[in-house]
């Protein structure tokens, strides 16, 4: 899977360390038909670069897990250290997921977009 541009750069508020949430690249291919919930999909996570606020922690995990699981599907890849603390709170998180539809976690995450952005 091909990853773009980082979506989101969120200041963890305990400490200097950044919360970078990484998505790949939704486009698909040429002469794939994206559906309409993919196509609002895509614009969510568009949206969720120029959101007014910043979400805190738990929603920010919260985006990050419902927009891997609808982009991948279930959890993948070996769990991360013990001290890497970000990216064993974005893979438990994800994890917490597994066996969600790929279309479920896809709304999931444009309905939740769309709240942050009426904020």
């Amino acid at each position: 899977m091909t990853l773009t541009q980082t979506l989101l750069h969120a200041k963890n508020s305990y400490s200097d360390t950044f919360l970078t949430i990484y998505v790949p690249n939704t486009g698909g291919t040429k002469g794939q038909m994206m559906s309409e919930l993919d196509t609002q999909f895509a614009q969510a996570s568009q949206d969720a670069q120029s959101l007014s606020q910043r979400p805190d922690n738990d929603t920010m995990l919260k985006l990050y897990s419902l927009y891997k699981q609808g982009s991948a599907g279930d959890v993948t890849g070996d769990k991360p250290g013990f001290f890497d603390f970000i990216g064993v709170a974005k893979y438990e998180a994800w994890e917490k997921l597994r066996g969600m539809p790929q279309d479920d976690a896809k709304q999931q995450y444009i309905d939740l977009v769309s709240s942050l952005k009426d904020r």
